[in-house]
């Protein structure tokens, strides 16, 4: 039997379920304090644009995208997400002042195409059959998204009963084909036919800027991979309740983009 890869925070830092609810001010004032050896880093879905049923019915906060282009001005600034670039640039139309980086790191603006080897290509193959089954056990407001490198389950509008037998079913599915990664988030499943996360295109972010420091914005459980690698002198941030590696949180979106405006004027050079 082969083995599904179920990636995990690393690192040393404890889960914990309190992190420090900061208000938008105090937590613009912090990243600021650290400003210029730094780079900030976003999700997309639950940070810059509340969750919806469908994912292609997202949009961003409005307000968002000018904010992330005056801060792209001031500072590197990535949004960093798991969907694919295709979806990102389709539904979002980032400004040219932010990178965008999706598939969770394996594509960006500067590098577009993700070439699958014949091995690759086989393990992804067996990865949509199985997804294709588990979307037909799943039933009605269940659907598979196709992605470069991976096929993700949906199931936040399916039945929940049937959405976890249909998880049940994938996750053996999946167990049976070596090697595949799996990456879990809210209602939805990604299998992968080749490993990457969040956590590497933040330190690779990191290196080309020669960055001290780094701040992440996440809520998914695909965000908790860059907060455990995290060290003392960046700044980690959850959107939304639940356990998570994260030292501070905000509530919502609307906290994110309070805080980017706060920021953008701290940092503004017509700043009296």
């Amino acid at each position: 039997m082969g083995q599904t890869f179920l990636d995990q925070p690393g690192g040393d830092t404890p889960v914990t379920s309190e992190p420090i609810h900061i208000p938008p001010g105090e937590l613009a004032a912090l990243i600021a304090s650290r400003h210029p050896l730094q780079v900030i880093g976003l999700d997309v879905d639950g940070v810059l644009a509340p969750i919806v049923e469908r994912a292609d019915q997202a949009r961003l906060l409005p307000g968002i995208s000018e904010m992330l282009q005056t801060l792209g001005c001031l500072m590197p600034t990535a949004v960093v997400s798991g969907r694919s670039l295709s979806d990102l640039e389709g539904l979002y139309r980032f400004p040219a002042e932010v990178e965008v980086i999706g598939s969770h790191g394996l594509e960006s603006r500067s590098h577009r195409d993700v070439d699958l080897d014949s091995a690759e290509f086989a393990i992804l193959t067996q990865l949509q059959d199985c997804a294709t089954r588990a979307a037909a056990l799943a039933g009605p407001g269940s659907w598979c998204e196709d992605k470069p490198a991976s096929v993700v389950l949906h199931t936040r509008s399916a039945d929940p009963a049937h959405a976890a037998r249909a998880v049940a079913q994938l996750l053996k599915c999946a167990a049976t084909i070596t090697p595949s990664h799996l990456k879990l988030g809210h209602q939805v499943v990604e299998l992968m036919a080749r490993h990457t996360s969040k956590a590497e295109a933040m330190a690779d972010l990191r290196t080309r800027h020669g960055a001290l420091c780094m701040t992440f914005f996440g809520d998914d459980h695909t965000d908790e991979e860059v907060f455990a690698s995290f060290g003392p002198n960046d700044i980690s941030v959850r959107i939304g309740f639940g356990h998570t590696t994260a030292r501070y949180f905000l509530s919502d979106p609307t906290e994110v983009l309070a805080t980017l405006t706060h920021l953008t004027e701290l940092l503004s050079p017509d700043r009296v």
